[in-house]
């Protein structure tokens, strides 16, 4: 992510504006969006002072359109109401009691000092430069935050995959399913997982990610299930003991299916599906043993 440091230089006149200053109302909204989009927001708010001209920051300062208050600041509106300590992802101690200086990493602190020196010497071009050099680190502290709670937010939609994991993927509109799926790993040490997918030829080839999958199961763990002999089983469909799914191999060869209702939320067909590959499993061994 740019992250801009240093001050375009070209003079305004008074009363010339030419930068969109995010406003607390701005601030407020996106605080309401959720923790990615209040330090987005965040970030915008300190990025703006080194996108302008001293002139054109010094008016904001003075008439307020700018300023280093938690009301103009979206992390500020979404955490100071519940405590900023051990919530706001700005924070540095989180979890413990902090002492202000924390607040940003402690870039804050320096950027209320600077705006002191900017007030004390009538928005002087060396205050200025300062404050927007405060600004510039604080902004490199805020995108380091971002992206860390970006990959974090990523780390949760992704599936926690293991060896043998196998699924679906789905075309663009999420409807046709296009093809099937495998995590697997190169070989059986610690190292990373690779996902691949099937293609038209019926060949493997390498896919780029997850997104857009579904994982159905884990081919080791359907190995290991239908290596277990089952005999019968029964599934109560909404945990209903007056609508149940039953099933039962009769000798070797014949499997007696018995249901009180064909209605079944997606859970319970899953178990069905489990079950019965188990039961056939179980009477293909006993076909073998003839």
């Amino acid at each position: 992510m740019f992250v801009q440091t240093r001050p375009l230089l070209g003079l305004k006149k008074e009363g010339e504006d030419m930068m969109n200053w995010i406003t607390e109302k701005q601030a407020a909204e996106a605080a309401k969006q959720g923790k990615i989009p209040a330090l987005e927001w965040s970030l915008l708010h300190w990025q703006q002072p080194g996108m302008v001209g001293f002139v054109e920051l010094a008016f904001a300062m003075k008439d307020g359109r700018f300023c280093v208050g938690p009301q103009s600041c979206a992390c500020c509106n979404k955490y100071i109401s519940v405590s900023c300590r051990g919530n706001c992802p700005l924070c540095v101690n989180v979890g413990k009691v902090k002492s202000r200086e924390d607040c940003c990493g402690g870039k804050w602190s320096a950027i209320e000092n600077a705006m002191g020196q900017c007030r004390d010497s009538n928005y002087s071009n060396a205050s200025m430069q300062a404050f927007q050099d405060a600004a510039g680190e604080l902004c490199k502290f805020i995108a380091d935050v971002l992206e860390k709670e970006k990959a974090k937010e990523k780390k949760k939609c992704e599936p926690e995959l293991r060896h043998g994991d196998y699924g679906i993927s789905f075309g663009k509109n999420q409807k046709s399913i296009q093809f099937p799926m495998l995590a697997f790993k190169r070989d059986m040490s610690d190292g990373p997982l690779r996902v691949a997918h099937r293609d038209g030829s019926g060949d493997w080839q390498k896919a780029d990610g997850c997104d857009g999958i579904t994982w159905l199961g884990n081919i080791f763990d359907d190995l290991k299930r239908n290596s277990e002999d089952l005999r019968e089983f029964e599934v109560c469909a909404h945990g209903n003991s007056n609508c149940v799914f039953k099933a039962t191999l009769e000798g070797s060869d014949n499997i007696v299916i018995d249901s009180d209702n064909w209605n079944y939320p997606l859970e319970d067909v899953v178990k069905i599906h489990q079950q019965l590959g188990q039961i056939i499993a179980f009477a293909k061994r006993q076909e073998n043993k003839k």
